[in-house]
């Protein structure tokens, strides 16, 4: 994580409680594990719900690492809890709302960043809003990780709106991916 230069491609899954909650906890749990998943992402769990601590504990037995989030309407009290259940990144949302719907917010990156940086040296990540090569540059400054997840399908949806498809598609895709990673600081 600490050398932007080295690739390091990891397999991590994203989730709702919801959805989850219907599968069941363990079968998830499990599911990922036989999948090769490293990481869990889940988007809407509450560092007080019973369902996130047998979460973090089944994934911790499986050695896979949970994945918090830190919203700017988090505070420092929530970040320190949330620093119990993360053993690899946290991940700071620039914004409250819809991933890819705004501009990336580098003003709530630098608050939730310090308060980070205060109780931990674990490495940050930063999503919500990232779209361009200046986004990830500004953002690169304050993060270890930068996510452009909402962007990176934009750009496959635009790539098969004009008939792309296969090669095609992932030249198309791997060239805005590779204009992006330009951004980020060495």
């Amino acid at each position: 994580y600490g050398d932007h230069r080295d690739l390091h491609l990891s397999l991590r899954r994203q989730r709702q409680m919801c959805i989850r909650d219907r599968y069941g906890i363990d079968k998830y749990i499990n599911d990922c594990k036989k999948s090769g998943v490293d990481g869990c992402i889940v988007v809407d769990s509450n560092n007080e719900a019973p369902e996130d601590d047998k979460i973090f504990k089944g994934l911790t037995k499986n050695n896979m690492a949970f994945i918090k989030l830190i919203a700017p309407t988090n505070d420092s009290n929530y970040i320190k809890q949330s620093l119990k259940k993360s053993s690899s990144w946290l991940y700071i949302v620039s914004y409250a709302g819809v991933t890819g719907s705004k501009k990336v917010n580098i003003n709530n990156v630098k608050k939730l960043a310090k308060m980070i940086r205060k109780q931990s040296k674990i490495p940050i990540g930063v999503g919500f809003g990232i779209k361009s090569y200046s986004d990830v540059k500004k953002v690169s400054k304050l993060a270890d990780l930068v996510v452009c997840g909402s962007s990176i399908v934009e750009k496959i949806k635009e790539g098969s709106k004009k008939g792309l498809s296969n090669i095609k598609l992932a030249q198309f895709v791997g060239k805005y991916v590779k204009k992006l990673s330009k951004g980020v600081k060495h």
